[in-house]
This record gives C-alpha cells, structure tokens and sequence, in this order.
C-alpha cells in the first residue's frame, strides 16, 4: 500500500487445510504516518496452497477485515471522500484502480464483517445516518465476480437489507460488466 501500517499481534494457523495469517489491532495511517485512516479490529490473510504449487509462488486465497468503522461522504457537487481520501470527482473520468489492486480483485476473494458506516450526504440536506452490522463478500474468480451486502439499515429506512450481485467482466473496466442483481 505504501503507507505505514501499525500491528498489535500477528498469528500464524492453519485453517481447513489452508495457511492463513491473524493480524490483530490494526491501524493504516496516511501517506506522512500521522494520522490513522483507518482502524481494523482484524484482518485474516489466506493462502490458497493448491493455486500456490500451481503456480510456484504464493497466492492469497482470501483477505477478511473484520470490526471497523467507516466514514463515507458525498458532496454536493458529487464527489466522493472515504476515509478522508477523495475520490476523483465524475467529470475527471473513470477511477483508475492501481494495478497492485487490480491483481488482487481478479482471483482473491475479499470480506467486510461487522462494519460500521457513517455516512454524510450533502446532496441530502447534509443527511448523518449511521450503518450498523455492514457485511460485504466479493468472491473473485476472473472473470467471474460475485458480490454479497448484508445490512441493517434504521428501521426508518426499511431494515434489513440484502444485495446480490452476479458479474462477469475485466474488474478495470465496468463499463463492460454483464450479470444479474
């Protein structure tokens, strides 16, 4: 990521057969080292041993993060800020996904547990809502890409929410996805 990264503990198991590395208290600080953009209370790192011998080198099977809190906000003129990073604004063209991050989303599958969203809209009379109990599962398989959400939204905005999504295409290029929602 090439930013510093702080680690309370880190656990070496095997698990269904499978190495996996536990990475316990983990905060991702920005680019100076300052300040923590992100805390993780957990984050399982999985090998995929079959893909590893196939390929003689190691390949990750999974990546879990579990038990954060996120800060999404959504300007008035459209743009975007997680975490404090900005996305680029709409009219700047397509986000460009580094292409470290693009290996990772073809084959290696990635979860969200027990994630909290705290979400500002500006667009929505600087609408505050709060997102609690946010599970996220992208099964990657290039070309082929599931996605699973499962959230609790306040009752106000209808509950229990779940989304389903089935898709097929090059993870760079959205414009050509083709599946089913």
């Amino acid at each position: 990521l090439g930013v510093p990264v702080s680690i309370q503990t880190v656990e070496a198991e095997i698990w269904w057969l499978s190495p996996r590395l536990k990475l316990s208290v983990v905060d991702i600080y920005d680019p100076d080292g300052i300040r923590p953009m992100l805390h993780v209370d957990e984050i399982l790192v999985g090998f995929d041993w079959l893909a590893s011998i196939q390929q003689r080198q190691l390949q990750l099977g999974f990546v879990a993060f579990n038990g954060s809190d996120v800060q999404i906000k959504h300007f008035a003129d459209g743009r975007w800020q997680i975490q404090g990073v900005m996305l680029p604004a709409p009219e700047e063209g397509p986000l460009r996904i580094p292409p470290k991050i693009q290996a990772l989303l073809q084959d290696t599958s990635i979860y969200l547990h027990d994630i909290q969203l705290d979400w500002v809209d500006e667009q929505r009379n600087n609408q505050h809502l709060v997102i609690k109990d946010v599970n996220i599962a992208l099964l990657n398989d290039a070309p082929r890409h599931q996605l699973t959400v499962d959230l609790d939204l306040p009752q106000t905005y209808g509950g229990h929410v779940q989304l389903l999504a089935d898709i097929s295409g090059a993870i760079d290029q959205p414009d050509q996805w083709q599946g089913r929602l």
